[in-house]
């Protein structure tokens, strides 16, 4: 008598659904497809960011053997989070990342500088969280 195979996934990625970012986009549809074939699809990720734009194309919510499994952020990461958005107010972080340095004065060129520091290394920050929690 053959045993009954059974495929199970676990997909862990930093951004999921409902989140409107390419990578979170890609892989939940990745998921949905996927979800088809196999058995259960698990899908460990952080919560949801308050500032991300929503993709509500995407319908997750009727697929039975998708599990959705959010982490939670450190202490000391929602921390450096809040003061990161108090810096960056309404704008995208982005764009103290790509913008370009010119002659300014001694204490603005410091200041976007230490900003695009902190912003490149906030990612990296943001992945080891994830790792962690």
């Amino acid at each position: 008598m053959q045993e009954k195979i059974t495929k199970k996934l676990l997909i862990v990625t930093t951004s999921f659904f409902p989140e409107n970012a390419i990578g979170a986009v890609r892989l939940s549809n990745f998921a949905k497809y996927l979800s088809k074939e196999f058995e259960s699809v698990h899908v460990i990720c952080p919560p949801i960011n308050k500032n991300s734009l929503i993709d509500n194309t995407i319908n997750l919510k009727d697929i039975s053997n998708l599990f959705l499994h959010r982490t939670n952020h450190t202490f000391l990461f929602r921390t450096i989070k809040l003061i990161r958005d108090a810096i960056v107010g309404n704008k995208n972080p982005a764009e103290f990342v790509d913008s370009k340095f010119t002659k300014k004065t001694f204490l603005l060129n410091l200041k976007q500088r230490l900003s695009k520091f902190f912003f490149n290394n906030f990612v990296i920050l943001k992945n080891r969280n994830f790792y962690i929690s």
